[in-house]
């Protein structure tokens, strides 16, 4: 039996600013002042994965 939707989802990132938006009302992923701190963070989480060999779920490249 076939999915309704053959069609992988495309990866896409939320980031939301938890002190000014608690509520996570507003993405702020592609806004230029967040992206240093995102690119940061991404490259935690590569490396976090690597550290406790994590290669189950591979994490997508960032594209602002």
């Amino acid at each position: 039996m076939k999915s309704a939707n053959a069609q992988a989802t495309p990866p896409s990132w939320e980031f939301y600013d938890l002190e000014t938006d608690p509520n996570e009302l507003k993405n702020v992923f592609n806004e230029p002042s967040y992206q240093d701190l995102i690119v940061k963070m991404h490259a935690s989480l590569i490396n976090e994965k690597a550290f406790y060999e994590d290669h189950q779920t591979p994490v997508p490249d960032l594209e602002f």
